[in-house]
């Protein structure tokens, strides 16, 4: 395989997606499937370097904990959805919402706290996934290859402080 691709006409195909669809997803999912933590793990502590701002640590924590609740096989793992509480020194789901693009993250810095849960038709789907596959690695490569994980990612609900 290292000798096809090493041929420039069939590494340019490759990257143009006229070929390799198979491997590119195979590798997709493994990527996010078995190495995700680690993965995000390595982009925040790469922002951290390109950033060169101390300052930035608060933020890069609260941005990793929102996006590793992204991780789906952990709730495979646990075949429940439970749901679970995140308190955030910046408004992470707020600002990606945020209609107005030239905000910046630091206009977000709020306490919050939030509750994130499935929705029930993530549930199901994921459920049904596990049902007509018992493979849960093939089950996550399905929901790759499909690309609905975004559609399952759970639902980030902010609690109100009451006065």
């Amino acid at each position: 395989m290292n000798d096809f691709y090493s041929i420039p006409e069939n590494y340019n195909l490759l990257i143009s997606g006229e070929i390799g669809d198979n491997l590119l997803r195979k590798y997709k999912y493994i990527i996010l499937s078995k190495y995700f933590r680690q993965l995000v793990e390595l982009a925040i502590s790469e922002a951290a370097i390109i950033t060169n701002d101390s300052s930035n640590a608060e933020v890069l924590n609260d941005l990793k904990t929102f996006i590793l609740t992204r991780y789906l096989k952990q709730y495979f793992d646990k075949s429940e959805y439970e749901s679970n509480y995140f308190r955030l020194n910046y408004d992470i789901p707020d600002w990606l919402n945020s209609k107005k693009e030239d905000l910046c993250i630091k206009d977000f810095k709020l306490s919050c706290e939030y509750r994130i849960m499935f929705t029930d038709r993530a549930k199901e789907v994921l459920n049904n996934i596990l049902g007509l596959n018992r493979d849960y690695d093939l089950s996550l490569q399905i929901l790759y290859r499909d690309g609905i994980t975004m559609k399952l990612w759970p639902a980030w609900n902010k609690i109100e402080k009451q006065e």
